[in-house]
């Protein structure tokens, strides 16, 4: 392992287990085993570590918008994403808890995540719009239906794992956010497709039922 990459695996480690703001830049490079100048000189600022995890994130994320996938492998792509998604933010629980105190902190950071959530919503309106002209969604869905399941689609996801949020609440269903999100993409799918997605849900263990509500 390269020593960058076993330093940002430590400051992610140290994050997760103590909370960024009260991890120095001293911690990391003690736990990491190397010198703060080697540290400093491929992380000069505690903010970098952060810019290069999201960067990481983005890229196991949001690959090619897939345009050579349709229909029932499309809608599986889909699934896939909201998965993908789940289980970025739980590898990195700090970030996604504290996305508002972290770009608040930062305008380079408050940047790259408006950016982040402007490719997200793009990657799935070109999702949705495909879907729709395969005849995969209902021929009612209009653009501003799909806007509105993409907003919720970045809202969500960005916002799942902080504390006050209906995910963290024990006394609401326990829903995870990609069944919640497959649930609501199924009432906008056509009649022709809607075996075929329950079964891909079923599949994937998205389905409500597994929660006991049919």
């Amino acid at each position: 392992m390269q020593r960058k990459e076993q330093i940002l695996m430590t400051a992610v480690r140290l994050f997760n287990d103590k909370g960024y703001a009260n991890v120095s830049l001293r911690e990391i490079a003690k736990e990491a085993g190397t010198t703060i100048g080697n540290l400093t000189y491929h992380f000069p600022k505690k903010e970098d570590l952060v810019l290069n995890l999201l960067d990481t994130l983005q890229t196991k994320f949001i690959l090619d918008v897939p345009y050579d996938k349709h229909r029932a492998e499309l809608l599986s792509h889909l699934l896939n994403s909201f998965l993908t998604a789940e289980e970025n933010e739980k590898e990195h629980p700090f970030y996604y808890k504290n996305i508002y105190e972290l770009t608040m902190g930062s305008e380079t950071l408050a940047n790259r995540n408006k950016e982040f959530q402007k490719n997200l919503y793009d990657y799935y309106m070109q999702i949705f719009t495909t879907l729709r002209e395969d005849g995969v969604l209902k021929k009612t869905v209009r653009n501003c239906d799909i806007a509105a399941m993409v907003y919720i689609i970045v809202l969500s996801t960005a916002t799942w794992l902080q504390g006050n949020a209906p995910y963290q609440n024990e006394l609401l269903p326990n829903f995870s956010v990609s069944q919640t999100l497959s649930h609501m993409v199924y009432g906008n799918i056509s009649e022709d497709y809607q075996e075929e997605f329950r079964k891909l849900r079923k599949e994937k263990k998205l389905d409500m039922e597994e929660n006991g509500i049919p």
